[in-house]
C-alpha cells in the first residue's frame, strides 16, 4: 500500500520511505497501530509542506509477521524500489533479520518496536532503538512485588526475540531484589492452548505470574487462566494487556490484570494532546503505545533529515546518535555506535473499573495498584 497525498506546497521528486509491517499474521492486531501512525505522520508532514520541501511517499509491504519475509522485503525496498529512507517493522522477531539488511546497505533504521536487548548487542551500527529495552519491561512489576512483600514468580512467553530477552532480564534482576523465578518456559509462536503450561504454573504456586505475550496469546491465555482457576497476587502480561483491544476482547476478565506499557495518553510529553486528537480523529480509536512509539520514530527521522538538510545516511545517523530529546513517546537517547536506547523508561498499567490506569512509577501514576482477586471471587 502507498499512502500520503502530497500537499500543494511540497514540490519536486517525492522522498520515498519504505517499511514492512505485519499487516497479516500473528502480530497483525498490534502492527495495525504502527501502520496507522506511519500514515498519520506522512499525511501531517505533507500537509505542512513535506520534508526538505518535497512530498513524502510511504511504501509499506506486508511481511505477514514472518521474519524471513520482512528481511526479503527490506532488501527489495532498498535495491529495487530504491527508497531514500526506511522505517523499522513491528516486533523484535521481524527486526532481527532486517537489521542485517540495514547494515549491508548502510541505511539508517529507526526501529520503533524492536525492544530485544540482544539485537543492539550485535555490533550493528545503523539501527536506533526507540522503545524501552525488553529486559526492563517488567521492572515495575518486580518493584511492586518487592513493595508488597511477594517473593516468587512464574514466567511464560512466546519463543521469539522479545520474550526471550525479557526472560533473561528477569532472571538477572530477580536475585538482587530478593525474588525468585520458580518457573520459566517459552512456547512456540502461534500457540493458543496454554492449559498444560498453566497447570505447571499452578503447581509451582507463584506469588505472581508474568507473560511475555503479544495480543492473541494474551487474550487466549487470560480466558484459559479463568477457566482453569489459575491465579496469583499479580498477573502481568506484557504487550497484550497494555493494549485497548485487550479489554475489548476479554471484557471484565481484564480487571486487575497488569500490562507493561511505554506511553499512555495521560502522560505529559511534548505534542501528546495534539497527537492523540489527530490519531483519534483519523482512525476513530485511541492510540496505544505502539502507535505513539511509531509516530515518534518517524518524528525523529523527519527531525534528523531536517537538521541535516539532506538525505545523507551518515549525517542522519550522526544526528540521531548525538541527539537527546523528548518526543510524543517520551525520552529518546541512544548509545553512539550501537543505537541501544538508554533514555526511555516504561510504565506499568492495570485495568481497573474498565479503565487502563498507570500504576507505576509513582510520579506519573493515575491510580494505586490492586492485588488480584481469585477468579472465583470476581464478578
Amino acid at each position: 500500500t502507498e499512502g500520503g497525498a502530497a500537499a500543494t506546497e511540497a514540490g519536486g521528486e517525492p522522498i520515498r520511505v519504505g517499511a514492512s509491517l505485519s499487516l497479516t499474521g500473528e502480530y497483525a492486531r498490534i502492527a495495525e497501530d504502527q501502520n496507522n501512525a506511519y500514515e498519520l505522520w506522512v499525511e501531517q508532514t505533507n500537509d505542512a509542506g513535506g520534508l526538505l520541501g518535497r512530498p513524502v511517499e510511504l511504501i509499506v509491504y506486508d511481511d505477514r509477521s514472518q521474519p524471513e519475509t520482512g528481511t526479503r522485503l527490506y532488501e527489495k525496498l532498498i535495491t529495487e524500489d530504491k527508497v531514500d529512507l526506511i522505517m523499522g517493522p513491528y516486533s523484535s522477531a521481524v527486526s532481527g533479520g532486517m537489521m542485517v539488511v540495514a547494515e549491508r546497505h548502510s541505511m539508517v533504521n529507526i526501529a520503533p518496536m524492536a525492544s530485544s536487548d540482544e539485537l543492539f548487542e550485535q555490533g550493528y551500527e545503523w539501527s536506533m532503538q526507540v522503545i524501552t529495552p525488553a529486559s526492563d519491561y517488567l521492572n515495575g512489576a518486580l518493584d511492586i512485588m518487592k513493595q508488597e512483600g511477594l517473593k516468587t514468580f512464574a514466567y511464560v512467553g512466546e519463543d521469539s526475540a522479545f520474550p526471550a530477552a525479557l526472560a533473561a532480564g528477569l532472571e538477572e534482576k530477580a536475585p538482587d531484589m530478593g525474588l525468585e523465578m520458580v518457573f520459566s518456559e517459552l512456547y512456540p509462536v502461534g500457540t493458543r492452548d496454554f492449559s498444560s503450561l498453566l497447570q505447571q504454573i499452578q503447581s509451582a504456586k507463584p506469588d505472581a505470574i508474568f507473560g511475555g505475550t503479544y495480543a492473541e496469546d494474551a487474550i487466549a491465555m487470560t480466558g484459559q487462566m479463568k477457566q482453569l482457576g489459575v491465579s496469583a497476587e499479580i498477573i502481568a502480561l506484557t504487550v497484550g494487556a497494555a493494549e485497548n483491544e485487550y479489554y475489548e476482547s476479554v471484557g471484565k476478565d481484564a480487571e486487575q490484570i497488569m500490562g507493561a506499557s511505554h506511553w499512555e495518553p495521560a502522560l505529559d510529553t511534548p505534542g501528546n494532546d495534539e497527537f492523540v486528537k489527530a490519531y483519534t480523529d483519523k482512525f476513530g480509536k485511541d492510540p496505544g503505545y505502539h502507535a505513539a512509539g511509531s509516530y515518534a520514530g518517524f518524528q525523529l527521522l523527519g527531525e534528523a533529515v531536517d537538521a541535516c538538510q539532506c538525505l545523507d545516511q551518515k549525517q542522519v545517523r550522526q544526528y540521531l546518535w548525538d541527539t537527546s530529546t523528548e518526543t510524543v513517546f517520551g525520552e529518546f537517547d541512544v548509545e553512539e555506535g550501537t543505537g541501544a536506547q538508554v533514555g526511555k523508561t516504561g510504565v506499568m498499567v492495570q485495568w481497573l473499573d474498565k479503565k487502563k490506569e498507570i500504576i507505576w512509577p509513582d510520579d506519573v501514576a493515575t491510580s494505586k495498584w490492586q492485588m488480584l482477586q481469585p477468579w472465583s471471587e470476581r464478578g
